[in-house]
């Protein structure tokens, strides 16, 4: 997954993204400076997948493009 933050992270640094009521496990592989930002790659290894229609649009996404990542659903 690549994502632009303020801040540089080291690869192999271990990460925790929040898309609304998901939670999405990984580190980075890389963070190449580009204008004031740092595009990072993040190898995502699993996700927890919350209840809300956002969620499981994420998580249709990540089944067709990211098979290999490990889905769990959220406890209501």
């Amino acid at each position: 997954m690549g994502i632009y933050l303020p801040l540089q992270f080291m690869p192999g640094t271990v990460v925790r993204l929040t898309i609304n009521d998901s939670v999405l496990y990984g580190f980075v592989a890389h963070s190449t400076p580009e204008r004031s930002y740092f595009r990072t790659g993040i190898e995502v290894v699993q996700v927890l997948i919350g209840g809300s229609d956002l969620s499981q649009l994420l998580k249709a996404t990540l089944e067709e493009a990211m098979p290999e990542v490990e889905l769990l659903e959220a406890l209501p």
